[in-house]
């Protein structure tokens, strides 16, 4: 058996949030392809590397903890990392459960500073 890669898959013609998108775990694309239970026609693939978090595999994923280990989530209809809200100057909050609550602008931005990203 040959190893396992993930592949992108994505329809163009579909926006990703409305099941444009899917990871697939193959031995191919061709085979991606197959698998996929995309409803429309893959218009072109990108072999992605990821990896496997062991640690967990028992444990319920917050959002505190996809941000924590470095992951991407999509909240409040932006997709963003740790390193983008700290780069961004955003401050996350949680509440006790893990859970993305609220996201705030940096001081600069509510005081009108047109230099930051905001």
């Amino acid at each position: 058996m040959s190893e396992m890669k993930a592949y992108l898959l994505i329809c163009d013609y579909i926006e990703p949030e409305e099941g444009g998108m899917e990871i697939v775990h193959a031995e191919s694309p061709s085979k991606a392809i197959m698998k996929s239970e995309l409803l429309c026609v893959v218009d072109r693939y990108i072999d992605i590397k990821v990896r496997r978090a062991k640690e967990f595999d028992d444990k319920p994923l917050t959002d505190k903890t996809y941000i924590e280990n470095g992951w991407w989530i999509e909240r409040f209809g932006e997709v963003f990392s740790a390193d983008q809200a700290r780069d961004d100057g955003v401050i996350l909050e949680f509440d006790q459960e893990g859970n993305l609550i609220n996201l705030k602008a940096p001081q600069s931005c509510l005081e009108g500073d047109k230099d930051e990203k905001c």
